[in-house]
C-alpha cells in the first residue's frame, strides 16, 4: 500500500495498524529507557565508586595550597618562601606561644571522622623553639626544632622533634630536608630546613565545623625564623583510616 493511500484510508484495518504501530513504538521507547537509565545508573555508580576510592571512602571538604591567599584563615601572612614556594607563614609577631592563625573548617555532619592533613615547614634559625597545632583552641600536637649550625646549641633536633599530645590521633610522615628561607646571616646557606607532613584523624560527633589553628613561640621576624603551613586537606569520612 502506498503511503498516501495508507494515510487516506478510513477502514478499520488502518486503525488497527495504527494501534499496533503505536504500541510497538511505545514498547521500543520503554525498552530504550530501560537500557539508557540502567547505563546511566551504572555510570553514576562507577563515578561515585571511583571518587570514594580516591578519597578513601570520604568527601573532600577543603584543599588549600595558599597560592591564592589565606583562604579561610585569619592571622599570619602568605609569602613565597625561597625553597618552599607560597605558604602561610608565622613568626615572632604572631602571638608567641598562642594561636597565630586560625580557620573554621566545614565538615560533613553525617560523617563520623575528619582527616586533616598539612605540611609544617621549619624555616631558618630555630633555636629549640616550637610550633603548635590547635583544634578548637586546644593544642593537640607540636614540633620542636633547632637548626644544625646554631652557635650555642650545636646539636639540634634534625629533623624536627614532633609530639602527639594525646588529644586526637596524629601521624607524622617522613620529614623532607630542604634549603631555603630568608635568613642571610653568616653560614645561613649551609643550614637545613625541613618540611614535615602531619595527618590527624578526629572523631567529629556530628559537628558541622571545627577550628584549626597554628602558633609558635618564635621570637624573631620571618627574615630570621618562621613556621610555614602548606598543602592543607580536609576529608570527611565514615571510617577512620
Amino acid at each position: 500500500m502506498l503511503a498516501s493511500t495508507y494515510l487516506a484510508d478510513e477502514r478499520g484495518a488502518v486503525t488497527v495498524d495504527f494501534t499496533v504501530l503505536t504500541a510497538a513504538t511505545v514498547g521500543l521507547g520503554i525498552a530504550a529507557y530501560g537500557v539508557v537509565s540502567g547505563g546511566l545508573g551504572d555510570l553514576t555508580g562507577d563515578i561515585d565508586a571511583t571518587l570514594r576510592g580516591y578519597l578513601g571512602g570520604g568527601r573532600e571538604m577543603l584543599a588549600l595550597d595558599f597560592a591564592g591567599g589565606l583562604g579561610p584563615f585569619t592571622g599570619g601572612t602568605v609569602r613565597n618562601v625561597p625553597g618552599f614556594g607560597e605558604m602561610l607563614l608565622l613568626d615572632g609577631t604572631n602571638n608567641r606561644g598562642g594561636i597565630g592563625t586560625e580557620a573554621t573548617l566545614a565538615l560533613d555532619p553525617n560523617s563520623d571522622y575528619a582527616v586533616i592533613s598539612f605540611d609544617l615547614a621549619f624555616v631558618d634559625s630555630w633555636d629549640n623553639e616550637t610550633g603548635y597545632v590547635f583544634l578548637n583552641g586546644q593544642a593537640v600536637a607540636l614540633g620542636t626544632f633547632t637548626h644544625m649550625n646554631h652557635p650555642q646549641l650545636r646539636t639540634g633536633d634534625v629533623p624536627p622533634a614532633m609530639q602527639d599530645l594525646g588529644i586526637v590521633s596524629v601521624d607524622f610522615g617522613e620529614a623532607e630536608q630542604l634549603r631555603g628561607g630568608y635568613f642571610t646571616g653568616s653560614g645561613g646557606a649551609a643550614w637545613s630546613d625541613y618540611r614535615q607532613p602531619v595527618s590527624m584523624v578526629v572523631r567529629t560527633n556530628g559537628a558541622s565545623e571545627m577550628k584549626l589553628g597554628f602558633g609558635t613561640n618564635l621570637s624573631s621576624s620571618y627574615t630570621d625564623e618562621s613556621l610555614g603551613i602548606d598543602n592543607l586537606s580536609v576529608i570527611s569520612t565514615d571510617t577512620a583510616p
